[in-house]
């Protein structure tokens, strides 16, 4: 039974497992921001680069 109270005190106090969890909430926002960039810049770009293509 000590064993297991010691092992549930060493999870509550290790924070890595949290701060793990923080950078994937970052990563996962930083990735919907950059697609929802992308999708609004697509079709600018589209129409430069199609535009250089036919001058070509």
């Amino acid at each position: 039974m000590n064993n297991l109270l010691c092992h549930m005190r060493t999870f509550r106090m290790d924070r890595r497992a949290v701060t793990a969890l923080e950078y994937a909430i970052i990563a996962s926002a930083l990735g919907v921001a950059l697609l929802a960039i992308f999708a609004k810049l697509a079709t600018p770009i589209s129409a430069i680069l199609s535009g250089i293509g036919g001058s070509i």
